[in-house]
């Protein structure tokens, strides 16, 4: 990795794909608009300069984007409701220095002029006011205060369906999923996959990809189970069941997002 000069730039280029620090978290006071941003290191999105931030800022995602702590975030238009904004650090092409902001755009073509340097640290979520949703990141983890109940489906069957998590959009990420399962008199085998693997069927005693969790119900009972998956970039992933009107919940606790890592 590389030698990190925090007083003044690197001593090597750091590698493709590199970070360290720049968490961010909610504001320690607006906690509803504002984000703070860790110090840290990153190699920029396209592999062309480091950004270096030695103290740390807070941006605010309900006011337009502008240089410093305490100011503006958003790089485009007005904050909306139920939307997801990508965290971004930037640097300015002549001086130097880091900066951070929000876009909905994953590549953060809305920054602004003069940063041409960037690197995706993380994606935030309004909610129907459009607020900031409470959170916690450890390195490539993030935790929702409130996990939210995504899916309550009493019509699951052995055609595969696609249900959308509390997840980021855009990216690839791996949801941590607290699934219950149930099926009113019977057993049931049910499958959890990614959309990018192939729409199999669960088997419930030999052969791939055999079941993510096997359920029965005949007292409201059924199984509850934590598991985790490979989202596509539209936060979906697939279930499917080997029977029909199969009960399945999820709780999406969190996720675990690479953040350009890969």
């Amino acid at each position: 990795m590389g030698l990190i000069r925090l007083g003044g730039g690197t001593s090597l280029t750091l590698p493709r794909g590199y970070i360290d620090g720049l968490n961010i978290g909610n504001g320690p006071v607006d906690t509803q608009h504002d984000i703070q941003f860790g110090a840290g290191a990153c190699r920029g999105a396209n592999n062309n300069e480091n950004i270096i931030e030695t103290v740390g800022s807070i941006k605010q995602i309900d006011a337009a984007w502008a240089a410093g702590n305490n100011a503006g975030g958003l790089f485009t238009g007005s904050v909306a409701a139920d939307t997801w904004y990508h965290a971004f650090a930037i640097k300015n092409d002549s001086g130097g220095a880091a900066e951070f902001g929000f876009d909905t755009n994953v590549n953060a073509g809305n920054r602004p002029a003069g940063y041409t340097p960037f690197r995706r640290l993380g994606s935030v979520l309004t909610d129907g006011s459009s607020n900031l949703l409470g959170f916690t990141q450890f390195w490539n983890y993030f935790l929702w205060d409130d996990p939210p109940q995504d899916i309550d489906d009493s019509t699951l069957g052995t055609s595969a369906q696609l249900y959308t998590l509390s997840v980021p959009i855009d990216v690839v990420v791996f949801p941590w999923c607290n699934v219950r399962a149930a099926k009113s008199g019977s057993v049931v085998a049910i499958y959890l996959s990614s959309p990018f693997a192939d729409d199999e069927a669960p088997q419930r005693t030999n052969g791939a990809p055999l079941t993510t969790l096997r359920a029965w119900d005949n007292s409201g009972g059924g199984v509850i189970h934590k598991t985790r998956f490979m989202t596509n970039a539209s936060a979906q992933i697939r279930a499917r069941s080997d029977e029909t009107s199969t009960i399945l919940r999820v709780a999406t606790l969190g996720w675990e997002d690479p953040r350009g890592v890969f």
